[in-house]
């Protein structure tokens, strides 16, 4: 979403050819692809939000629905929150909003359930085509703080491992895969050179704010990028492959 937002305030337009097709959910017939593929379409349903296409979200958001059926979370969202965002009518930040709060249920629900490794793929879909929708867009404009985002998402990959690390071997190929995939891409950002300055940071007793000062810079170069660009495409066109 943050990295969405960024590239919409820098007036760069977006490519809705990156989305994955809507039509594209009836090839997902396993709980794995399903659970992958609410997280992919989650993102692309961000970026329509962020970009103001109401009419197209509500298509997306019919797919998250037949996915969320599919894999048997449908009745852990309220349907309160589904006819907020069918009627789409409100304003861009409260769609978000509401999406969050979607997701949020879907979540609360896998935990309780003892489903929590769907939860984790979803998270793992949603993620890898956010990156992928922003390496796609810095191919043609290499904005220093588009890429800067790209160097901060070691951090989000790293524990993204560190989640589905206890299914490895555990559940089935794809899950294994999957794991063995974002592990490749890890070491890709294990290149990065990071340049981490400290600052002390400023405390404002009165308003109860802390102030971080300290900033935190990434070198990469055009190599590093496009190595990691064409993990990231290899793998998200396995995600949402059949």
């Amino acid at each position: 979403m943050q990295a969405s937002i960024l590239v919409k305030e820098k007036q760069i337009p977006f490519d809705f050819e990156l989305l994955n097709k809507s039509a594209n959910y009836v090839k997902y017939l396993t709980t794995f692809k399903q659970s992958l593929n609410i997280g992919v379409y989650g993102a692309n349903l961000g970026n329509l939000f962020i970009y103001d296409q109401l009419s197209k979200s509500a298509e997306y958001f019919n797919v998250i629905k037949k996915l969320a059926e599919q894999v048997g979370v449908m009745n852990s969202i309220d349907q309160k929150l589904i006819d907020r965002i069918e009627q789409s009518n409100q304003d861009r930040d409260s769609m978000m909003y509401i999406l969050a709060d979607v997701f949020r249920e879907i979540d609360n629900y896998l935990l309780e359930n003892e489903q929590e490794e769907l939860g984790i793929l979803i998270i793992t879909g949603g993620w890898v085509e956010s990156v992928y929708m922003l390496l796609k867009i810095i191919e043609s404009d290499k904005d220093p703080d588009l890429i800067a985002r790209i160097g901060e998402q070691q951090q989000p990959l790293n524990n993204l491992i560190e989640l589905l690390q206890p299914y490895y071997n555990e559940k089935t190929e794809d899950f294994d895969y999957l794991l063995e995939a974002l592990v490749e891409l890890s070491i890709l950002f294990d290149a990065i050179e990071i340049n981490y300055v400290y600052k002390e940071s400023e405390v404002d007793i009165e308003n109860r704010i802390t102030y971080i000062n300290s900033t935190t810079t990434y070198n990469i170069t055009e190599s590093e990028l496009i190595l990691i660009s064409n993990k990231i495409e290899s793998l998200r066109n396995w995600v949402i492959s059949e």
